[in-house]
């Protein structure tokens, strides 16, 4: 009778355990985002946990191994019971009850990010429009080498041409400020005088190169830059004078257009190519000639000739 009484509440017993744990869903390895970040895994009491303190609902994003990628918590139907057995809050003085013990290492998939609000979109949008691009720097200054092949100002005396060709191989400087280019450049001129008779015979008769001087020239340029690709293009046109040390005249005046082209190396430092074709006009001691000519002389001719220049600069 004794041992009969033992086995009924051994039975007893194990039927209320029984009970008790199928009231109460086994659930592991889940992860949560909270505040933005991926934390976990969680088993039941750690998720009721986060419930109870607020910190987990059902628009809490979870997953666990073997979901495809996060999901609503409400939308799990393995952690609907969780919401209607939400224990109390746990004591603060047993924090270790909270955190379950470190399980097998498994890394969930990307932290789904929140959908940007009207704010956020019209702030980045006002951010992106007040940036300013590559290349676009107000302010830069640089210098290179400067080439330049012209035939010179001639004069036509009845059927007979004299003029120069004149080429320069020197230095430039130059200050841009993004819609205007200044510049100045210097170098020596080499010049091979050209005499030549039209008609019948057309006889021409072009000397040697030789030495002619320096050339010093200030010019200005106007050009509107824009993005092609990873260079930035600006046509060009403007206007410059030029002195000499020779005696082709005091100075003359060039009208100039063209192209130009920057590359850049990093945000600041950039290559510089530019091409150009010049007029010139005569040196102004013989301005007046030119547009009222003398008896003796046929007409004037004027200097034409393409430049290149290639150059280093940076932005500031």
């Amino acid at each position: 009778m004794k041992k009969l009484s033992i086995i009924l509440i051994c039975l007893l017993l194990g039927s209320f355990v029984y009970a008790q744990s199928s009231m109460q869903p086994n659930i592991q390895g889940y992860f949560a985002v909270i505040n933005g970040q991926a934390t976990g895994p969680y088993d039941t009491l750690g998720l009721l946990t986060l419930i109870s303190n607020g910190r987990l609902d059902r628009n809490t994003y979870v997953w666990r191994n073997g979901m495809s990628n996060w999901e609503l918590a409400g939308r799990i139907a393995e952690l609907a019971p969780l919401f209607a057995l939400t224990p109390p809050p746990v004591p603060s003085a047993t924090p270790a009850q909270v955190t379950p013990p470190p399980a097998a290492p498994v890394t969930p998939p990307p932290t789904p990010e929140p959908a940007p609000t009207r704010t956020t979109q019209t702030a980045t949008a006002r951010a992106a429009s007040t940036a300013p691009a590559r290349g676009q720097s107000i302010h830069s200054i640089g210098g290179g080498i400067i080439w330049d092949w012209s035939f010179n100002n001639g004069v036509q005396i009845g059927n007979i041409y004299t003029g120069a060709r004149n080429m320069l191989l020197g230095g430039f400087f130059f200050y841009d400020a993004r819609y205007v280019e200044a510049g100045l450049h210097i170098g020596p001129v080499l010049k091979a005088d050209v005499m030549e008779a039209s008609g019948s015979s057309n006889v021409k008769n072009v000397e040697s190169m030789e030495f002619d001087g320096l050339q010093f020239g200030i010019g200005v340029l106007g050009k509107f830059p824009f993005n092609v690709g990873p260079v930035i293009l600006f046509p060009l046109l403007g206007a410059e004078v030029n002195f000499y040390t020779a005696d082709i005249g005091l100075s003359q005046i060039g009208f100039m257009g063209g192209v130009g082209c920057d590359f850049f190396l990093s945000d600041s430092f950039f290559l510089r190519a530019e091409g150009l074709f010049n007029l010139r006009l005569p040196g102004f001691d013989n301005l007046g000639d030119f547009f009222n000519p003398p008896n003796t002389i046929t007409s004037y001719t004027m200097g034409r000739g393409p430049r290149l220049k290639l150059a280093i600069g940076f932005n500031f």
